[in-house]
């Protein structure tokens, strides 16, 4: 019989290309969230390097690098990234690292070599004695999917959108996709359309403003042709402005908000209005993910499909993909029934049913606690023996 590993604490930590949130099993929200950002002066240790808000404010220290951590998923520097680790065992949750186990989201497609490296280093360099990388679909669909052990996950944040089917509470990685528009994405097409009608906005607070007008005035158009066609008739009709102060000076300025209201969300249903080669839409990618699954659950995937994260909550979201996928079921029938010369009868109808849990902020984060907290989690982590003993983390590595 195997020796039976003693029940510790563990820390579950979601670390995302804007915000990291940790904190402990078993809770209903995280105790931390902070920015996935560093900042530091050479040479790089545990003194000199500043994380998360701190690191947002380098004005207020001596530092000569700034830098965001994980960049579209995959982490941009392993040294920082182990010294960030240090930060927030030492630092934030103020406990030993040889005391508590881990769990730590991952998203789908994640490659080997860096599940291995962080393993490595939470392992070897922290001592911790289990650990646990687990599908940031899955535990999204755990938190927010009413039970619901099936469905679609679009998790889409800062620097990453993905479309995950999660069936009978497994993660299906090999027909997961990966969007080429997140967040960061819009916010930048936001900043570009408002830097071409308002001179005011200042270099280094430029990013966050756009920001405030994404959040703030953003919408999907039902349709975005007649919506344009509207504004271009009356552009001032249409044209909000929304305040900022400077921050140096102090003083008050506007700044215009006109068809980028629109627009920007708009690229996720017409990716060309950012690169000209992406012509796959979100709704394109969501239903061939569907069709890449196995036939018996496509039905289970299209009726429970669910999006998360802060780049998904633009009003009128939710509708318009729900009608984008059913138009793609509709030209699949018809497809069908073309190709069969109508020899088949008429395919069974799909129903189609998006759920927006966006302003859930912590969704995955919570389906993490609740994993770190059952008995799965002491069943199914690695331990630090086990690790030792074979030489690497996932059981099918070489």
């Amino acid at each position: 019989m195997p020796p039976v590993t003693p029940r510790v604490p563990v820390v579950v930590c979601d670390m995302g290309t804007s915000t990291t949130r940790l904190g402990y099993a078993g809770n209903s929200a995280p105790t931390f969230e902070l920015p996935t950002v560093c900042a530091w002066a050479d040479p790089l240790s545990y003194d000199t390097l500043h994380v998360g808000h701190e690191a947002d404010q380098p004005s207020r220290h001596a530092v000569t690098h700034h830098r965001r951590l994980v960049d579209h998923g995959t982490v941009a520097d392993w040294d920082l990234y182990e010294e960030y680790w240090r930060h927030l065992f030492h630092r934030h949750l103020c406990v030993e690292s040889s005391d508590v186990g881990v769990v730590l989201t991952e998203a789908a497609k994640t490659a080997p070599e860096q599940r291995e490296a962080t393993a490595e280093i939470l392992f070897e360099s922290f001592g911790v004695p289990q650990l646990s990388m687990g599908s940031q679909a899955l535990f999204a669909l755990s938190s927010v999917g009413n039970g619901a052990d099936t469905g679609l996950v679009v998790l889409s944040g800062a620097g990453m959108t993905q479309v995950v089917p999660v069936v009978d509470g497994y993660a299906l990685d090999g027909a997961a996709q990966h969007f080429q528009i997140a967040g960061g994405d819009i916010t930048q097409y936001v900043l570009d359309s408002l830097r071409e009608h308002t001179r005011d906005i200042a270099a280094e607070r430029a990013w966050d403003v756009a920001e405030r007008v994404k959040r703030s005035y953003l919408y999907v158009a039902e349709d975005a042709a007649k919506e344009m066609a509207q504004f271009e008739a009356d552009p001032l009709a249409h044209v909000l402005h929304h305040s900022e102060v400077h921050w140096r000076t102090g003083h008050p300025y506007a700044v215009r908000v006109g068809r980028e209201r629109f627009l920007a969300a708009e690229t996720m249903f017409q990716p060309a209005l950012l690169q000209p080669r992406w012509t796959t839409a979100l709704p394109g990618v969501m239903d061939a993910v569907v069709w890449a699954c196995p036939m018996d659950c496509r039905r289970r995937l299209y009726a429970n499909v669910v999006v998360c994260g802060g780049n998904m909550r633009f009003p009128g979201l939710t509708k318009r993909l729900e009608r984008a996928l059913r138009a793609l079921l509709e030209k699949h029938t018809a497809d069908f029934v073309a190709a069969s010369n109508g020899a088949t009868g008429k395919p069974a109808e799909y129903e189609v049913r998006v759920t927006d849990c966006s302003r859930d902020r912590n969704a995955v984060w919570k389906g993490g606690s609740l994993f770190g907290a059952s008995a799965r989690f002491a069943a199914e982590a690695v331990t630090r023996a086990e690790y030792q003993e074979r030489g690497h983390f996932s059981a099918d590595a070489a």
